[in-house]
């Protein structure tokens, strides 16, 4: 009998719709140029990067805005990038190294 409520008919056909319009945002990738629900451009993605710290070679994910703005840091400096991933690493405490890194760059970049 609910099934000919017409309500209970709204309420399932508007859920149909959102699945289909979350299913749409969640399986496509945005393409190069394209822009948010927010009107901002689509500018990075997560690009695996490797790095010598300390003599050992590792890799880290990142955005290339934290990237850029992590060789902005060692110019401004004067230092090397390796040395400032190496003091980032020998500091951080409970995540992992790309997040450290953003971490480094933003509370770098807020202040």
């Amino acid at each position: 009998m609910l099934d000919n409520n017409p309500l209970q008919t709204a309420l399932k056909s508007s859920r149909t719709k959102l699945d289909e319009s979350c299913a749409d945002r969640i399986t496509t990738a945005p393409a190069e140029g394209d822009i948010d629900t927010y009107g901002a451009p689509f500018k990075s993605r997560v690009i695996k990067r490797s790095i010598v710290i300390g003599g050992h070679r590792t890799s880290v994910s990142l955005e290339d805005a934290f990237w850029l703005g992590l060789k902005e840091i060692a110019q401004s400096q004067t230092v090397h990038l390796s040395d400032i991933v190496r003091n980032i690493d020998s500091e951080r405490q409970h995540c992992n190294l790309s997040s450290a890194i953003r971490l480094y760059v933003f509370d770098h970049f807020r202040k």
